[in-house]
């Protein structure tokens, strides 16, 4: 099972659905060209079946996520909110863990 590289630095955030969130900008990546992107990692809550198995809840990565996008998302009012409306169908997540 994967997990979230240490660099993304996960921070709590405060939503019913969401956990934590963190982010690795390009930059870090000596040899990408895209500098002001990054991969945006997103873990939910725990469902009851996670919880009753002692797992973490879900984490999902999305790749190609603007570091502009990423401040807007962690700063957003409703994270949530937020995130459904710029993030969940805008790039391709895929769930790592």
């Amino acid at each position: 099972m994967a997990e979230v590289p240490e660099a993304a630095e996960m921070v709590d955030v405060d939503s019913t659905n969401l956990a934590q969130v963190g982010f690795i900008p390009y930059s870090d990546v000596p040899e990408s060209a895209e500098k002001d992107t990054g991969t945006l990692y997103v873990r939910f809550h725990a469902s009851k079946r996670d919880v009753a198995a002692g797992l973490p809840g879900a984490l999902w990565a999305f790749p190609g996520v603007p570091s502009l996008v990423h401040g807007e998302f962690v700063y957003a009012a409703s994270v949530g909110t937020y995130f459904n409306k710029n993030i969940r169908d805008s790039y391709p997540g895929k769930r790592i863990s």
